[in-house]
């Protein structure tokens, strides 16, 4: 199976990302961004054959690690 890692935005951001996606499929017919939500990416996709070590993983993380802030300039994509 296929993993990755990456944050889930805050309502305001993923609501006026998702309003740009919508925008884009209208005018360029792009389906793609409208799969999954609007995301930062840490880590790409890999393959694993169990999940549940990195389940584990982000559960210990998340219970060291402070709230923090995220400062985006822009957007990008992985492909065309």
């Amino acid at each position: 199976m296929q993993i990755g890692y990456g944050i889930i935005l805050g309502d305001e951001v993923n609501n006026f990302m998702r309003g740009i996606e919508l925008l884009l499929f209208d005018k360029f017919n792009l389906e793609e961004g409208l799969h999954q939500p609007p995301h930062v990416t840490i880590k790409p996709p890999f393959e694993v054959a169990d999940i549940a070590p990195y389940q584990d993983y982000l559960d210990e993380l998340c219970e060291k690690i402070k709230p923090f802030d995220v400062h985006l300039k822009g957007f990008n994509c992985f492909s065309n």
